[in-house]
């Protein structure tokens, strides 16, 4: 199994930069498009979303949100609807930005420019971000306490109490409310669904990961 892996890795000669910025803006669009292609009572035409919605009540915010009376159906279908897409795409970020890693940074010791602990020209500025490899192991561990507690503070519904930006915290314009309109749940939802977790969670743990590898397998260390 280890080396069937091992053997695919070395088969993947190349790496779309191109391709993979694209699908992160499409993934990053669709917050907007299935929130306006998702009508408010969607019950009316789908009878069977309710079912989709009680599935997911497990989760503090989406059951917070589906006993509100002045958020729609609709928005609340949206939102479990996203997670869906979220956990898939997060699937597919975390192989897609490991193969970058070890197709164009040697991550692991695969492919080139990384090979019997001579570095490439791509890594030189990377390995001089690795000066401590015991602060970088520190940092690790809080970017995971750190997401650990984001994740905790939007799942359990925490965040929907919370106002956002200066006009917003002055006009005492919650998330909650944010919720009650298409624009302000697509809005909301990217910001810390998408971003803060799928794609920030997968970039940094990886990279750090990669930085740490850099450190312990190259020749030309930092004093």
């Amino acid at each position: 199994m280890k080396e069937k892996f091992i053997l695919n890795l070395k088969n993947k000669k190349s790496y779309s930069i191109k391709k993979y910025y694209i699908i992160q803006t499409l993934f990053i669009l669709s917050y907007l498009f299935f929130a306006l292609i998702v009508p408010y009572d969607i019950e009316k035409f789908y009878p069977n979303a309710s079912k989709f919605i009680d599935f997911f009540k497990f989760i503090p915010v989406i059951d917070i949100l589906d006993k509100d009376e002045n958020i729609k159906s609709g928005i609340v279908f949206y939102f479990c609807f996203m997670l869906v897409i979220g956990l898939i795409y997060t699937i597919w970020h975390f192989k897609n930005y490991f193969y970058k890693l070890v197709i164009l940074n040697g991550f692991l010791g695969i492919n080139e420019p990384v090979k019997d602990g001579v570095v490439g020209k791509i890594n030189e500025q990377d390995l001089k971000l690795v000066k401590n490899p015991f602060l970088l192991f520190i940092l690790l561990i809080c970017v995971y306490l750190f997401f650990i507690y984001i994740l905790y503070y939007f799942f359990s519904g925490n965040f929907l109490n919370d106002c956002g930006d200066i006009f917003e915290r002055r006009n005492n314009i919650t998330y909650l409310q944010k919720y009650q309109t298409k624009l302000g749940a697509s809005y909301t939802t990217a910001i810390f669904q998408g971003i803060a977790f799928y794609i920030s969670t997968v970039v940094i743990n990886l990279r750090v990961l990669h930085l740490l590898w850099l450190y312990k397998n190259s020749k030309n260390k930092i004093n």
